[in-house]
């Protein structure tokens, strides 16, 4: 559906796509949730959406003179199954009977992840609050337009050295300084505006003590190595690995 709006070329065919966007998301739960933000000044209003992921659809809205990012879990469709990996067995077997307990559990996670690494001074977008399924952040972007992750980014091969740097940098801050994994990075999981790099979504994001920590930061690692490779930066995991490390990037 990303894809769908990204490349829809006419007012009327990006129409299309913004109401099958909107159609997914609202329900009266969902509703009652955004007007509890509303009322503590946290949104004004909801603009548009600007995609749908996997497990949730994003909007624009206003909150006074700047534009906010607001993510909102699907109640009725997300796969939950696909996210019992990043969740401790003693969690699971709290929320796993009920469905909609999962789901706002998740959006709780992400927004206590997000602010974690924003108090550690990892380049995160800027949480700015949380009710059950949604989650509001600041929006990475201009002009009331979200900015396009990396995988879309056009720009991003010029400026890959930089990206390259900021990447370890983030990475290491993650790890050392937040004890943290992200656990689903890759090109669709970053942004680079305006000169710096922003990794997202950080919902399934777990801590370095987690029993599959290590096999989740040698995926993300294997992953992006391969993202760099076709932007002709030749890295190999292992270099990734040692500059993460070492934190010494020219």
């Amino acid at each position: 559906m990303e894809e769908e709006y990204i490349f829809a070329t006419t007012k009327q065919e990006k129409d299309k796509v913004r109401r099958k966007i909107f159609k997914d998301v609202f329900d009266d739960r969902t509703e009652k949730s955004l007007f509890a933000i509303e009322k503590r000044k946290n949104i004004d209003y909801l603009i548009g959406p600007i995609s749908k992921g996997k497990e949730a659809n994003l909007f624009i809205a206003k909150k006074g003179k700047e534009f906010v990012c607001v993510k909102i879990y699907r109640i009725e469709t997300t796969n939950f199954h696909n996210r019992r990996d990043y969740i401790d067995d003693e969690i699971l077997s709290k929320i796993a009977k009920n469905s909609i307990k999962r789901i706002y559990a998740w959006a709780e996670r992400e927004y206590f992840n997000l602010k974690f690494c924003y108090d550690n001074k990892i380049s995160v977008p800027k949480p700015i609050d949380q009710q059950n399924n949604i989650v509001v952040m600041r929006l990475i972007g201009e002009k009331g337009e979200a900015w396009p992750v990396l995988k879309y980014d056009s720009n991003a091969k010029k400026h890959i050295k930089e990206i390259y740097r900021q990447y370890i940098k983030n990475m290491n801050k993650l790890i050392y300084k937040a004890k943290m994994i992200h656990a689903d990075l890759s090109e669709y999981n970053m942004i680079f505006f305006k000169g710096r790099l922003y990794f997202i979504d950080m919902g399934q994001s777990v801590g370095i003590k987690y029993s599959k920590a290590k096999e989740f930061v040698n995926r993300d690692i294997k992953i992006i190595t391969k993202f760099f490779n076709t932007k002709r930066l030749k890295v190999t995991e292992q270099q990734i690995k040692d500059d993460i490390k070492r934190d010494k990037i020219n």
